[in-house]
């Protein structure tokens, strides 16, 4: 029920995460495997950080890359800004707090994620120079009104449209109204208007 998201973050989310409220957060969804490239999205944190000092990475998922990620999240001097999250229901529910969400992937990106930080208000920063691997994409991102697209593979890039949205707040509140826009359309009543109408289209 993505409804359920469109609450303001509450300041225990702040707390539980052992974060100052209102502390800038990117966050991650998906397995941490290579397909997924949670690499990325660590580099790009490393290099966003350049510009907002503050900014704390929220990763929610599991996998074998974990370990991996901490050591490069170490060597870019990064760690004290990086929150491996695991995967639960309570890890899944502190999505709201975001202040952008980055879905990253090289061969899946995960759209789910995505509706729920759009229905929470939380404009989305997704890859999407190959529609072939990033299926769903340009169907729920549209590039400078619901959130930025960059291309797979760059985290320089990733980084450069998450401090876009970030720091120039005409475009973020741009984003924002138009994530929640978007959530509206794929709200289940609405959804279940469509198929409906689409039936009676077909049986007459």
């Amino acid at each position: 029920d993505l409804s359920r998201a469109s609450v303001a973050p509450p300041a225990e989310l702040y707390r539980t995460l052992g974060i100052p409220t209102g502390v800038p957060i990117a966050s991650f969804v998906g397995s941490l495997v290579p397909g997924e490239d949670p690499l990325s999205f660590v580099r790009a944190l490393a290099d966003a950080r350049r510009w907002v000092p503050k900014l704390t990475g929220l990763m929610i998922g599991e996998g074998p890359m974990r370990e991996q990620l901490v050591a490069e999240a170490t060597r870019l001097g990064v760690r004290d800004g990086l929150i491996l999250a695991g995967s639960s229901e309570e890890a899944e529910a502190m999505l709201p707090v975001a202040s952008v969400h980055v879905a990253c992937g090289m061969d899946v990106v995960r759209t789910e994620p995505m509706l729920r930080a759009f229905a929470a208000g939380v404009p989305v920063e997704a890859i999407a120079a190959d529609l072939s691997n990033a299926a769903g994409v340009d169907a729920l991102v549209v590039d400078g009104e619901s959130g930025l697209l960059a291309p797979p593979g760059n985290p320089s890039v990733l980084a450069n449209a998450m401090v876009h949205l970030l720091t120039d707040a005409t475009l973020r509140g741009h984003c924002v109204s138009g994530a929640r826009r978007r959530a509206t359309d794929y709200l289940l009543d609405r959804a279940c208007a469509r198929t409906q109408a689409i039936y009676r289209a077909v049986l007459g």
